[in-house]
């Protein structure tokens, strides 16, 4: 008998034993023991498995029955480690299977874009090889006792919040399991088609798992903004004795602002395994009657919506249907919830760059429109929408960030706006009001529009914008010696439990437009 990662999902399940006749038997527990996970203290107590509704746990159990007893190591071997296939980097951009996907190794006439580049590919490597990352080296907040980090090693060095049936797969940041929050098994699936290290798609795996059995919120006759919905990044996966005080009864509901399905799909492109494909639609049709049904979005001329992550992540899930699928009404849905949304928000104020009055705006619900925008013109030529952003991005450059200077010997490189600044952007402003971190997701953005609109100024400050974060994206509004550089790898020069999940989500996930971009096509 043999499972797939079976110390990580089954921890204490297998026991041997000596029956009275003196044959041997094989005790193999398909559930963790008495109130493992999930539990609440009344399961724990009573030695029961509590089951919480909405999730699903799947495994790969290979029984053999060969006349010599014993499995060979060739089959048991390949659920850990299955043959997978993989085409040239070229193959997935310019068949559009892939996009956007850049080839890695990058060369740049520019020595620190070359650099920047070249950091790029082996900070992805490093989340899944620690030996291809830096130490950690000194840090003023007290962790530097991890030395070089990867998720693996992570993973296995600590056991008790990684191991397990409910929680193997996923990663923990300062609210609780972050629920592979931004698309984190997209991002190593792009990685490993790019760079082709077959750590990524180990990684991939088995963080996929975890997004369509734990991650999911699997019922769907239920309240429209509720169900088919992925679960939100502050839960414990059924622990509720470490929920928070709101939600000690239930586990943190699953959030329409937080779901992502990219992965899914392409997971499902690159295995076959339709497990991914049918939670991808369960995400789509979750969007469709929270829009559609609920807010009658196709009865309306428009439909403002104050957070609008919301709608951009819905025109994200139902571009990547479209983008794996091919069915057209994934596209039509996609291009509808823009116009009405996003698209009337900044018309109606006044078509200066302001998605909400005044451009009250954070560059972090900005930094998320811009990859579905980008996508939705790439598969429509609409001109509008490809305005619509370099307006946006226009306004978020001028009033919503401080430019990367030098003063006093220092460098200070761009940061942006995390809530609203009542004064002009510099210096002066403070260390929690601002973050670098957009910056990947926004040169994006830049770098599309210089060369859609063939706009120089637009592509230079991409580019400086890739540079400085790929330098300097642990620090955020502190000026720096130019020389310095972060070390690369699962950690931000702090705590691995902290924000470290969405910094490298955002890292891992962005720049591959960018990269396109320099590589001409």
């Amino acid at each position: 008998l043999a499972v797939r990662r079976f110390r990580q999902n089954f921890p204490a399940g297998l026991a041997a034993r000596t029956e009275d006749d003196g044959r041997a038997a094989l005790s193999f527990r398909m559930f963790p023991p008495g109130g493992y996970w999930p539990r609440t203290k009344e399961a724990w107590e009573r030695k029961t498995v509590q089951f919480e509704g909405g999730r699903r746990k799947t495994a790969d159990v290979l029984l053999w029955f060969g006349a010599t007893g014993a499995a060979p190591d060739a089959p048991t071997d390949l659920l850990d480690a299955p043959l997978q296939a993989r085409a040239p980097t070229d193959w997935y951009r310019d068949t559009a299977a892939v996009l956007p996907l850049a080839n890695g190794g990058l060369e740049a006439d520019d020595d620190e874009l070359a650099e920047a580049l070249a950091r790029y590919d082996r900070l992805q490597r490093a989340k899944v090889v620690r030996e291809a990352g830096d130490p950690i080296g000194p840090d003023i907040l007290g962790f530097d006792d991890w030395g070089k980090v990867s998720i693996p090693h992570l993973w296995e060095t600590a056991p008790d919040d990684f191991m397990g049936w409910m929680n193997y797969g996923d990663l923990i940041w300062t609210f609780g399991y972050c629920s592979l929050y931004y698309g984190w098994p997209y991002a190593m699936l792009t990685h490993w088609l790019r760079l082709g290290d077959r750590a990524f798609m180990d990684v991939a795996e088995d963080m996929v798992r975890h997004r369509y059995d734990i991650d999911q919120y699997h019922v769907e006759d239920t309240a429209t903004w509720l169900g088919g919905f992925q679960r939100y990044e502050k839960g414990e996966h059924g622990h509720l004795e470490r929920q928070g005080p709101r939600h000690r009864k239930w586990e943190s509901n699953p959030g329409r602002s937080h779901t992502w399905n990219r992965g899914l799909l392409l997971h499902w492109a690159l295995t076959g395994d339709t497990r991914s494909l049918d939670v991808a639609r369960q995400n789509g049709r979750a969007y469709y009657r929270f829009f559609y049904v609920q807010h009658k979005l196709g009865e309306r001329d428009e439909l403002p919506w104050r957070e609008y992550r919301t709608p951009t992540w819905a025109m994200d899930n139902w571009l990547a249907l479209y983008e794996y699928t091919g069915e057209p009404e994934w596209l039509e849905r996609a291009n509808e919830i823009f116009c009405k949304t996003l698209l009337a928000m900044e018309k109606a104020n006044g078509r200066q760059g302001h998605i909400l009055e005044g451009g009250r705006q954070t560059a972090q619900f900005v930094s998320y429109v811009v990859e579905p925008v980008c996508r939705l013109h790439h598969w429509t030529g609409r001109k509008d929408a490809v305005l619509f952003l370099d307006r946006v991005l226009r306004w978020q450059r001028a009033a919503g960030s401080s430019r990367g200077f030098e003063k006093n010997g220092l460098y200070w490189p761009t940061i942006w706006v995390s809530a609203v600044w009542t004064d002009p952007p510099d210096e002066t402003q403070p260390a929690d009001s601002a973050h670098i971190h957009y910056s990947m997701a926004f040169s994006d953005g830049y770098a599309y529009l210089g060369h859609v609109l063939r706009d120089r100024a637009h592509r230079d400050f991409a580019r400086q914008l890739f540079r400085e974060y790929m330098f300097y994206y642990g620090k955020d509004a502190d000026g720096v010696p130019r020389e310095a550089r972060t070390p690369l790898g699962y950690h931000n020069r702090r705590s691995v439990f902290l924000s470290l999940p969405k910094v490298h989500a955002f890292n891992g996930r962005y720049g591959q437009l960018l990269m396109s971009v320099q590589e001409g096509l």
